[in-house]
């Protein structure tokens, strides 16, 4: 659904910290940790990176930051092979 701006921005207002997932098993990690948002960077149907955050409950400081996808798997999968 499309936002304004403000709204986007509230909704980004996060303190996250990174779960350091091992890019050799990450797929096991995923299916078997918790975690509050996701990022996949794709690039023609493969996955180029990711990264897994959990809320940590800190108040954020700043401008809202869409977190970044870090980790580069050690095999880019298809992006369907992820769920």
């Amino acid at each position: 659904l499309p936002l304004d701006s403000s709204k986007v921005a509230d909704r980004l207002n996060l303190s996250l910290e990174d779960l350091k997932i091992d890019p050799e098993s990450w797929k096991q990690n995923l299916s078997t940790v918790h975690y509050d948002a996701l990022v996949v960077e794709c690039k023609e149907g493969y996955v180029r990176s990711f990264a897994a955050y959990v809320k940590n409950g800190k108040k954020p400081r700043g401008k809202p930051l869409l977190p970044s996808a870090g980790r580069k798997p050690a095999r880019p999968p298809l992006l369907w092979e992820n769920g």
